[in-house]
């Protein structure tokens, strides 16, 4: 199977404290064929977004995101589920011993 994919965009912005990131990825009409499965994968296109919040006066970060954020279903191989949104939400501290 080949893959064609496009990055259309990749941004990020990162300050101090902050960073934000917003990724859209467009991935072709593509014909699959294996021993397991074959037929044609449906062109998608997914919005990934993510920001951190660093809160240094207690060394910890806060992570809010999510992949395919419009929860638009697609398949990445023939006869495999739909894939559908991802959403998160983190809090790390960092513990030094």
């Amino acid at each position: 199977m080949q893959k064609k994919h496009l990055v259309i965009s990749h941004i990020a912005i990162y300050k101090p404290q902050n960073k934000y990131m917003i990724n859209i990825l467009y991935r072709q009409t593509a014909l699959l064929q294996s021993p397991l499965a074959s037929g044609d994968i449906p062109a998608y296109y997914t919005i990934d977004v993510q920001v951190t919040w660093r809160i240094p006066e207690i060394k910890a970060q806060v992570k809010m995101g999510a992949t395919n954020l419009l929860n638009r279903r697609y398949f990445q191989y023939a006869e495999d589920p739909e894939i559908g949104g991802l959403y998160y939400l983190a809090f790390t501290y960092d513990l030094k011993l």
